[in-house]
């Protein structure tokens, strides 16, 4: 817990309202270990006597001495007795669904990285990878939604229109998967639904926000924009509109509107030093 809320992992106590903020990031577990629609409960073991929850994952902590073990009396030692009853108790909370989590697979929380141009992002960088939070408002371009160019015709603009429509519910806290490409010279990463580790369906693409701040945090420490970033989530479908100059299609040139989604959470990615 002190991990995943930001404290040390020594440290004696934690902040609670930092745990709560932390906890309503998609990257404050591993994946497949996220709340259900009734929130995240957190609570011991010993607490949690007496009460049921669908889904239980019990946190499992390393040994301070691996050979601690041969220091016991038996299997009628009341130490491990003990043990015994305390793991009884856990894994019998479960009504539905019970997982065991090593704590050690508990991600470091992100901290405040201050860029250039006075804005802020979440981060946390360790051997080779990036964690950045993403999905600020302006890291989208809100014409990448409707644009037929990107998407092959207006006709795939039409569709994926469509998409986003008759999925809206279900695209909530899907994966997305950004892989960079040239636009006029600038970089760009198309923004495509996450299968496994592979890019699906693509549904638009970040703005230059996110390539200036990419370039503000990377470039000027040697290393190169990556080519692909993991892990982001859909917040929700919504409608996307926009006074700036671009040359929309009917119906869009009319009214303006269209639908698009918007992203939260942190962008994983490796980090690699640029050539020459």
């Amino acid at each position: 817990m002190c991990r995943a809320s930001g404290a040390p992992d020594d440290a004696n106590s934690i902040q609670l309202p930092d745990l709560r903020s932390r906890l309503n990031w998609p990257d404050a577990f591993p994946d497949d270990q996220i709340a259900g629609e009734d929130g995240l409960v957190v609570t011991t073991i010993h607490q949690s006597k007496g009460l049921e929850f669908d889904i239980v994952t019990v946190l499992d902590t390393p040994r301070d001495d691996p050979e601690e073990d041969t220091d016991v009396d038996g299997p009628d030692d009341p130490s491990l007795l003990e043990e015994a009853n305390v793991h009884y108790v856990a894994i019998t909370r479960a009504g539905r669904e019970l997982n065991r989590l090593e704590g050690a697979e508990l991600y470091q929380a992100p901290r405040t990285w201050q860029l250039s141009n006075d804005r802020e992002r979440l981060c946390h960088w360790r051997n080779g990878w990036m964690n950045l939070e993403m999905g600020l408002r302006g890291d989208v371009d809100p014409f990448g939604f409707v644009d037929p160019h990107l998407h092959d015709g207006t006709d795939a603009v039409g569709e994926l229109q469509d998409f986003l429509l008759h999925n809206a519910c279900s695209l909530q806290g899907h994966k997305v998967m950004l892989c960079k490409r040239a636009n006029n010279g600038k970089a760009v990463w198309y923004i495509h639904l996450q299968e496994a580790d592979r890019p699906a369906l693509l549904i638009g693409q970040t703005g230059s926000q996110l390539t200036f701040d990419l370039l503000d945090m990377l470039y000027g420490r040697g290393f190169a924009l990556p080519s692909r970033i993991f892990n982001l989530r859909i917040a929700g479908v919504g409608t996307v509109s926009s006074d700036a100059e671009f040359p929309l299609d009917e119906p869009y040139r009319t009214s303006r509107l269209w639908l698009g989604v918007s992203l939260f959470g942190t962008g994983d990615f490796r980090t690699h030093r640029r050539r020459g």
